[in-house]
């Protein structure tokens, strides 16, 4: 299904004309302006190896996805545990987030939930 959605995404980001339209998930609209973004708050598992990660946030990046933060919440040596706030492209992308995330093998997503915030996990990030 990623394959498929993606290959869409490319189609439609050929024609600039239909952007507008497709940004509001086939709704059609006499305006020229994209949907509002939805803003999520994501809790992902996935497996502790390099390129697991990378995996997720390049298939968010396909998607339209805009990460707005991220942060690791523990590692096992096993299995990773990652928060994001992420603003999401439409109710299409939004309802079929997490199916399309789990396409990902060994991903798992634990929670996704309405935010009004990008500030959510800004608050436990820390210098080092």
């Amino acid at each position: 299904m990623v394959d498929i959605v993606i290959r869409f995404l490319d189609v439609v980001n050929e024609f600039p004309e239909r952007r507008a339209t497709w940004r509001c998930n086939g709704r059609e609209t006499q305006r020229r302006q994209a949907c509002p973004m939805s803003l999520r708050h994501v809790i992902v598992e996935l497996p502790d190896r390099p390129g697991s990660l990378g995996q997720v946030t390049t298939l968010l990046g396909r998607l339209g996805v805009d990460i707005r933060q991220m942060r690791v919440l523990g590692r096992d040596g096993t299995v990773a545990t990652d928060e994001f706030v992420v603003s999401v492209p439409g109710p299409v992308i939004d309802r079929m987030l997490p199916e399309l995330i789990e396409e990902i093998q060994g991903v798992r997503v634990r929670s996704i939930e309405p935010t009004n915030s990008d500030s959510g996990i800004s608050g436990a990030i820390v210098a080092v």
